[in-house]
């Protein structure tokens, strides 16, 4: 791997740190270079904080500050160019002297898109932009650029068997195994919000919240056409806030439960998604069941999936959901295997 090549990796592998603490914002890292030596990195942290080039700019040590202007810097995304909760890291760019940027993709918010590269070039600094890892640096920003649509990052998470059962109808059954049944639990502590279907919630009265690791409750969301769900269930208890999305009228807020109403249109996930947005939810899980989850994938919002599957049959029962893309990841549970799949 060329030394260009191991810098613009690096970058990414900060920018993956960022996680979800960056909320709206994109994840970005950024690599100072001088004589094949890093110098300084950093990444976007969290929303509202210094960006990945300040971040790397300000890691230099002072016996090294002279070096910044005859480095180059490698970012997975093209600098901001405009003022919102910080100045734009152009101006940072300019100020410190640096002669040659590497940018791994364009910024796909159109007061960037662009601009700030141009920018910089008209500045006179050598800007080039990384083809072999537009892929890897886009796959890095698919949150922002759904929430650049105002909405959430939207997960779709389930597990199935061997012959592509996820259940049995009016039954309760658990699939996966105890290793999985803990990363779902990390999953759930990483995401604003958890949604389900009526069904899976009379069916198998899942509490949804984040109880087998240490991490925040997200609220639990249920979709609950005629507003009857009844308190007995989990998801009614006060570990959690919750949300009753229905089709009957109701709204109101009792305790922890809060109800609202959006109507069985075939805009309803749009609509969904865009109300949910407004209420602070960047990254939504939607865990089941099938019915649910199909809603999403047939109106093709949906930014990934996390298949469980696990080595068990059922030969008959409720099938799993169908869904094309491109598996981007995999990784196994002991006996289970997870795939992570991006839409195509």
């Amino acid at each position: 791997m060329p030394d260009s090549d191991i810098y613009m990796q690096r970058a990414i592998e900060l920018a993956r740190l960022g996680g979800v603490k960056t909320k709206t914002n994109p994840n970005v890292g950024a690599v100072l270079v001088h004589a094949d030596a890093i110098i300084g990195e950093g990444y976007h942290k969290q929303y509202g904080g210094s960006h990945a080039e300040i971040e790397a700019l300000t890691s230099v040590s002072d016996d090294k500050m002279h070096l910044i202007a005859d480095s180059t810097m490698y970012v997975t995304l093209e600098p901001c160019c405009i003022h919102s909760k910080t100045p734009p890291c152009t101006d940072a760019i300019i100020k410190a002297g640096i002669k040659k940027l590497v940018v791994g993709c364009r910024d796909p918010h159109k007061p960037m898109n662009g601009q700030s590269i141009d920018l910089l070039r008209a500045e006179g600094i050598e800007v080039l932009e990384a083809a072999d890892f537009k892929s890897q640096c886009e796959d890095l920003i698919r949150p922002f650029i759904a929430h650049l649509q105002k909405r959430p990052y939207v997960i779709l998470k389930w597990a199935q068997t061997l012959d592509n059962y996820i259940g049995k109808r009016d039954q309760q059954l658990w699939l996966s195994n105890d290793f999985s049944k803990v990363k779902s639990h990390t999953w759930r502590s990483e995401v604003d919000a958890i949604l389900v279907g009526y069904n899976t919630v009379v069916t198998d009265d899942p509490k949804l919240t984040t109880r087998l690791v240490n991490g925040p409750n997200p609220m639990r969301i249920v979709l609950d056409r005629d507003a009857s769900l009844n308190s007995e269930y989990a998801v009614c208890n006060k570990e959690a806030s919750t949300l009753i999305i229905n089709g009957a009228g109701r709204e109101e807020q009792l305790d922890s439960i809060r109800y609202h109403t959006i109507g069985e249109g075939d805009n309803f996930v749009a609509e969904l998604l865009a109300y949910l947005f407004e209420e602070g939810v960047c990254y939504l899980m939607v865990e089941g069941g099938t019915k649910t989850i199909n809603k999403f994938i047939n109106a093709k919002l949906w930014d990934e999936a996390r298949i469980i599957k696990v080595h068990k049959q059922l030969r008959s029962g409720i099938a799993a959901p169908r869904l094309g893309g491109r598996r981007f990841k995999c990784e196994f549970m002991h006996s289970d295997r997870i795939d992570y799949v991006y839409p195509s």
